[in-house]
């Protein structure tokens, strides 16, 4: 996530380290600082936030929480613990939630609010966080959700027709969302909706029928709390990502709700209201509040996971963590925080506790009387001796799909329709590599395809499926091309395999027709003898020297072939030249000679060109016309092209 620094220090009394300074911190104590970019009035802090600390560190205030923590400054208090959300009015709006997946609803009436453009200061704090302004109230529920992390929504009261339900949506339902999107509802997503018409995907996005625009004098605020599970589902389903789908599918809690809706009517009233605004009493649905977690801590058990003693610190970390404890005997007795999801167990704590310490500071320790002996992976090495072997003979090593179209163990949810069961050999995935290979041996410049895998397949039955190490080998010759026939490479293969591990394998092969075997490397294991390869030079693999690779292109080549009558005199690396030189840069691979033919005093040399872009999919017309260009200067050197 995107952090504005000038945001951040917007809740501290005493001035921040320096941006780079505060970015190294909370490296060290916190969390990975995937970048930091200067702009001309502030510093942009983008901060990975992974999914053990998104309930309460997704944004601005919980960032400065966690500054406050590994600096020592003090946060400023938002004043948001109040029981009550401030109102001059009773008011007339009723919500019902029919469904257990909203854990809470709170909603507000506000009469008379003055929709606009919003100010400079909102407009700023959201651009710096790529967020575009579109008015005064929608901003300033965006920026709730970045300040607090509870996202909230407005709706304009005077287009909903009756009370706000909280629903299972109705197979056959329609929503159009606020950019215009067409969703077909099905009943597994959860709706706010009116008496009438569905109002909003629950936590992923609102819908048009009640979208505040500059027309709009009364709205309802709503800020609530739904099922993780539920919105990560429906927003799957929908392929409607949002920065409120976000924050609900990694969960927050239920009590940030009342935080947000009071933070939430103290801006409207400064920025969207005037002495004729009226603001209503708040509707609260709260089926199961929540119970404040308490969680033991021992102090020895402390000391002995981080391996220092931290029985005088302890104290002040807690008081750092805003932490709410009791000494108990020899350890403590803590209440952790709403938004503190992540923190459940006694281990939990001791981390906590550790990266606040800072495991910098953590000594390190000699380990005594270790005994180690090393063992030889038995697997490992036999798989790394085939490797090399098959690599020096020529073949290359890929690795395929361990889904496929066809087999008997089926996982209880397949990747997709084509991809449903366990391989049970690794057939199916060589022989479409080797099929999809055979069409590119020309851009290959190869005369045929020389592959090999060593991987798992599951040759078990449905609830037990035994897995095994397998080793194939295929090979396809280029079209055309008769002799050698493959099963002969494949024969060569096998027989040095066998050779380098002194073991026999047993596996037939027919020369003249096969392009692919399979051998059983699991029981093969069994057999070979680990003394006599042991050493470790079969492993030596030759070291790499002036290699240089290129990028391959993503877009189509293109063949053509051209024949051409030399003088006898005439070296054919010319006509080479010639070609080069006239191509455009767009021959991909030195000419291949494939035919040549002597008649009196000329030879004619005939050569397979492989044309290609970076940029785009060449057409026949360009290719043509790099060969007209080709086949001039060509015959302007006097010789002719068959």
């Amino acid at each position: 996530m995107l952090f504005s620094y000038n945001w951040l220090k917007e809740y501290f009394d005493q001035d921040l380290p320096k941006a780079k300074d505060l970015a190294d911190l909370l490296l060290i104590h916190s969390f990975e600082i995937e970048g930091l970019e200067e702009r001309v009035d502030d510093h942009i802090i983008d901060i990975d936030i992974l999914p053990n600390r998104a309930h309460d560190a997704l944004c601005h205030y919980g960032m400065a929480r966690e500054i406050s923590v590994i600096t020592g400054l003090d946060v400023k208090n938002l004043g948001l613990d109040k029981d009550i959300v401030e109102a001059t009015e009773k008011n007339n709006l009723k919500v019902k939630i029919e469904d257990e997946r909203c854990l809470r609803y709170m909603a507000q009436e506000i009469r008379g609010v003055k929709v606009g453009p919003s100010p400079d200061e909102l407009v700023k704090k959201l651009q710096a966080i790529d967020q575009r302004s579109i008015n005064n109230i929608v901003d300033i529920t965006n920026l709730i959700m970045f300040e607090l992390n509870q996202p909230m929504h407005a709706f304009d009261y005077d287009k909903l027709d009756g009370d706000i339900l909280v629903r299972a949506a109705r197979d056959g339902e329609h929503l159009t969302t606020l950019d215009n999107q067409e969703v077909d509802l099905i009943s597994e997503y959860l709706l706010i909706a009116d008496s009438k018409d569905p109002l909003a995907l629950a936590g992923v996005k609102g819908g048009k029928k009640a979208e505040v625009d500059f027309n709009t004098k009364n709205i309802v605020l709503e800020s609530a709390n739904f099922d993780p599970v539920s919105t990560r589902k429906t927003s799957q389903k929908t392929t409607i990502k949002t920065e409120s789908s976000k924050r609900y599918e990694n969960g927050i809690t239920p009590e940030l709700t009342q935080k947000a809706l009071r933070r939430a009517v103290e801006l409207i009233k400064k920025y969207a209201s005037d002495d004729e605004t009226i603001i209503c009493e708040a509707v609260d649905v709260y089926p199961n509040p929540v119970e404040q977690k308490e969680v033991g801590l021992g102090i020895e058990k402390l000391n002995s996971v981080l391996g220092v003693d931290l029985s005088k610190e302890v104290d002040s970390i807690l008081d750092k963590l805003n932490f709410e404890y009791e000494k108990n005997g020899d350890g403590f007795k803590i209440k952790i925080p709403s938004e503190r999801l992540d923190l459940n167990i006694e281990e939990d704590l001791i981390e906590e506790i550790g990266r606040i310490y800072g495991y910098d500071n953590v000594p390190d320790q000699e380990i005594k009387n270790l005994q180690f002996d090393p063992k030889i992976n038995t697997e490992y090495m036999v798989n790394s001796i085939i490797r090399k072997t098959m690599i020096e003979l020529g073949f290359s090593e890929v690795m395929t799909y361990s889904f496929v179209e066809k087999g008997v163990i089926e996982p209880e949810k397949p990747l997709s329709e084509d991809r449903k069961y366990l391989r049970p050999s690794l057939e199916e995935g060589l022989n479409k590599a080797l099929e999809l290979n055979q069409k590119n041996v020309e851009w290959l410049g190869l005369d045929r395809i020389k592959i090999f895998e060593i991987g798992k397949v599951f040759d078990g039955k449905p609830g037990d499926p035994a897995e095994k190490m397998s080793f194939g080998i295929g090979v396809i010759n280029k079209q055309g091309v008769k002799k050698p026939k493959e099963g002969i490479f494949i024969k060569e293969a096998v027989d040095k395999v066998s050779q380098v591990l002194d073991i026999k394998i047993d596996v037939k092969i027919n020369e003249g027709e096969d392009t692919f075997v399979e051998i059983d490397l699991s029981s093969l294991y069994k057999k070979i003898d680990l003394e006599k390869i042991s050493d470790g030079k079969y492993l030596d693999f030759p070291q790499s020297q002036n290699e240089s690779y290129t990028a391959v292109s993503q877009f189509p080549f293109v063949l053509r072939d051209i024949a051409v009558w030399l003088p006898s005199n005439i070296d054919p690396n010319e006509l080479i030249s010639i070609i080069k030189e006239n191509s455009e840069g767009l021959l991909v691979r030195d000419p291949k000679l494939f035919d040549v033919y002597e008649k009196d005093d000329k030879t004619s040399y005939a050569y397979r060109l492989v044309f290609q872009s970076y940029q785009k999919t060449l057409t026949d017309l360009e290719v043509n016309e790099i060969m007209d260009k080709i086949s001039k200067e060509i015959e302007s050197k006097g010789w002719g092209i068959r």
